[in-house]
């Protein structure tokens, strides 16, 4: 587990650190197959993060010491966000025509006016997002797989490019 976890894995421990659950019930909260929430639960199980108890997966936060500066490793999260950016963009690509995702890229010019504006924006969509996060009974409610992930942000042309080249 030195270089963290896979994005499915994540997800698997999100959903039974809300409730415990047992490898059925995990399947049907993350939309991930059965026989592939098996696989990586008994990855989990072997490096002490996971406990089965009575026929129920949960956290081992008994150990938590052990495994939680792995998992929050800044270089972890990292690998997390590319993930999540290149399945945002395959999907994007394979299912624009249902447009279930949304993703917009523009490359524009601001002046100081509309860069304000701009960051007014940006400042309401995250209070908003923020205000969303207050509500933590949602959290069971609801199947993990149907949490969305939204995605906002900006950058300089120049800065991307010279980061590109970094990472070639």
């Amino acid at each position: 587990m030195n270089e963290g976890l896979l994005l499915v894995e994540r997800m698997i421990l999100e959903s039974i650190e809300r409730t415990q659950k047992s490898i059925a019930e995990i399947a049907y909260d993350t939309g991930l197959r059965t026989n592939l929430v098996c696989t990586l639960i008994s990855h989990l199980v072997m490096d002490n993060i996971v406990i089965l108890r009575k026929g129920k997966y949960m956290l081992n936060y008994d150990e938590k010491d052990q495994w939680i500066g792995l998992i929050n490793n800044p270089v972890h999260i990292q690998n997390e966000v590319k993930e999540l950016f290149i399945s945002l963009i395959n999907s994007h690509f394979e299912l624009s025509e249902k447009k279930q995702y949304g993703l917009k890229i523009k490359k524009i010019w601001l002046n100081k006016f509309d860069e304000k504006i701009l960051e007014a924006h940006f400042n309401n969509l995250n209070e908003f997002i923020v205000n969303l996060e207050k509500y933590p009974q949602r959290r069971k409610q609801e199947k993990l797989k149907e949490k969305r992930v939204v995605f906002w942000g900006q950058s300089f042309y120049g800065d991307l490019a010279e980061e590109s080249l970094k990472a070639s």
